[in-house]
This record gives C-alpha cells, sequence and structure tokens, in this order.
C-alpha cells in the first residue's frame, strides 16, 4: 500500500519500508483472516467474525467497518465489494468514514473470492461446473460532500 507494508499476524500491523513499526490495530474480534486487494487506496481486511475494515495505511488507522459474513473483499477508489459465502456480492461507498450499502446481487457462485483488475471488470473464482467468472460493473457513488 504506497510506502507502507500491512502484515497480519494477531494482529494487524503497518511497517515503513525501513522495517519500523508505524501502527498496530487490535484484533477485533480476533486476529484478522486474510488481507485481499484491490485498486482502491485502502487496504481491506477481513476479520474473524466476517465483517470488513477498511485499512489506511499511510495513516495506521482504520476508515471504516462493515458487519457481514464476508468470504473475500475488494477496495475500490470509492468503497468496496464484498462476497458472502452462499455467493450475495455487495457493493459499498465510503462515505463519511462508514461503507454504506449500495446493492446487492446474488451470483449463485458458492465460496468465491474476488479480483479486479482496475479497468471496469470484476473475477469470481468459486465453486461449480465453470469456476471462473468476468463480470463488468461500476459502483456509482454520490460524491463527497
Amino acid at each position: 500500500m504506497g510506502e507502507r507494508v500491512v502484515v497480519a499476524g494477531d494482529t494487524v500491523r503497518v511497517f515503513d519500508l525501513g522495517g519500523h513499526e508505524v501502527a498496530a490495530l487490535p484484533p477485533v474480534p480476533g486476529p484478522p483472516l486474510s488481507l485481499p486487494g484491490g485498486e482502491g487506496p485502502l487496504q481491506p481486511v477481513l476479520d474473524a467474525d466476517g465483517s470488513l475494515r477498511l485499512l489506511d495505511a499511510r495513516a495506521g488507522v482504520v476508515r471504516a467497518r462493515w458487519a457481514g459474513e464476508f468470504v473475500d473483499a475488494v477496495s475500490l477508489p470509492q468503497g468496496a465489494l464484498a462476497i458472502e459465502q452462499g455467493g450475495r456480492l455487495r457493493a459499498a461507498c465510503l462515505a463519511g468514514g462508514r461503507l454504506e450499502e449500495a446493492g446487492a446481487v446474488d451470483t449463485g457462485i458458492e465460496a468465491a473470492h474476488l479480483a479486479e483488475t482496475g479497468d471496469g471488470r470484476l473475477v469470481l473464482v468459486g465453486a461449480g461446473p465453470a469456476p471462473v467468472h468476468e463480470l463488468r460493473f461500476t459502483l456509482l457513488c454520490p460524491p463527497a460532500p
């Protein structure tokens, strides 16, 4: 994430490129499950309870938290996309320090993982006879005040 390295262990830690720890976030509610990617400026952190945190690695703070039962997520410049175990894909816009849900769709793809390509395409990889799916998307969020 720019000039910072984010590491997930018992806690999420942020280091500068010189190897100095600049932030340590308490585990909420336990150790993080994963650090998915994305094209947004914030690092997504999937927590043990299925919720999503968006971490500003430069500042070493969480900018938003989104409650859910997510198995994967990607950050976007204006928000995030997250998918649940059953295949429900949810979109949220970052507004005023919160992630506000902008829409949802059932994909029919269970246990999916997401990859955002940076050009308006989303790749879903999951179970089923056709394990890889490519979708086009646009996340329309109201302009920031």
